[in-house]
């Protein structure tokens, strides 16, 4: 069958990344990141009113890596703050939020010194963290991973094609299957791993064209930075209702990683799971202190609405 010819150029891509082109904010500015503030029945309403619009929708999954990342790169924290959704899907960043709620009532906060604001925070700190594992903060989250199945239900409810893209060779369509026994109703338009690199951007198009199907709900599956980069570049050029960057998520779906179980899960553990199962991710793990210094600090806002 004969690729489809895509009529737009690809624009070309920055000579270097956006993480090493641009310089850390300058000392002493708040980086705000917007992040949806709802329950989960209050984003799946809010979606079904934009599909009746008619309004494309992009979500992205801000976790603390994400929170770094964004602080450090503006293109970044441009990608979170444009997305039509950025869910909490992180318990610390509920961690974050409770902080700055208690640094609002305190009387004269922005007022004390550097110092008396720091021990303030850690002290508050401490203490939320204590509310985060036992479970009463980590439960409000909304997981990338769990959103999949509800928005795979919606597809289900409109019989729309859902096209599978990212992971390992192989991985996207066991994943596929999975699900389609998990969540009869919807239709598979296809599945393509490509390398989420820009370089590869023209040949990705052409695979979720070439299924002559019209995309409700795309599933990128590029890891952290790279997936919504991805969509950022490519989006314009495709007719897709919803999508949404799963990180990991494939390999959760096809079997070939297990998840954490419930109950670490809803003591905001579940890192701790994948780094004892995936030892290797310490360097990544590492990421939640300098998120934690960021907010304690002041550095970095987190904006719930």
């Amino acid at each position: 069958m004969k690729m489809p010819k895509i009529i737009k150029t690809l624009p070309k891509p920055p000579a270097k990344s956006s993480l090493t082109a641009q310089k850390f904010p300058s000392q002493g500015k708040i980086v705000k990141i917007h992040l949806f503030g709802k329950s989960k029945a209050r984003l799946l309403k809010e979606i079904r009113q934009r599909l009746k619009k008619d309004q494309p929708i992009t979500i992205v999954t801000p976790n603390p890596e994400f929170v770094v990342y964004a602080y450090k790169a503006l293109s970044f924290r441009k990608i979170i703050n444009n997305a039509t959704f950025a869910i909490p899907d992180g318990s610390y960043l509920f961690w974050a939020r409770e902080l700055e709620e208690r640094r609002r009532r305190a009387a004269g906060y922005q007022n004390w010194p550097f110092l008396a604001r720091f021990l303030f925070s850690s002290y508050q700190g401490a203490k939320i963290s204590c509310r985060l594992h036992c479970g009463n903060l980590a439960a409000k989250r909304i997981t990338g991973t769990d959103l999949v199945t509800d928005l795979l239900r919606l597809a289900a409810q409109k019989k729309g094609y859902v096209f599978f893209l990212g992971a390992g060779p192989g991985i996207a369509a066991q994943a596929a299957q999975r699900l389609q026994k998990e969540v009869p109703g919807w239709k598979l338009a296809g599945t393509y791993s490509g390398n989420g690199r820009p370089a590869g951007d023209q040949a990705t198009r052409q695979a979720i064209l070439a299924s002559s199907k019209p995309i409700f709900l795309l599933l990128v599956a590029y890891g952290m930075g790279k997936q919504e980069q991805w969509l950022q570049r490519n989006l314009p050029y495709l007719s897709v209702k919803i999508a949404i960057g799963v990180g990991g998520a494939f390999d959760y779906y096809a079997g070939v990683v297990p998840r954490a179980p419930a109950w670490m899960r809803h003591h905001g553990l579940e890192w701790l799971y994948r780094l004892i199962r995936q030892p290797w991710r310490f360097r990544r793990q590492l990421k939640l202190f300098q998120f934690l210094w960021l907010v304690l600090s002041k550095k970095v806002s987190l904006v719930f609405a």
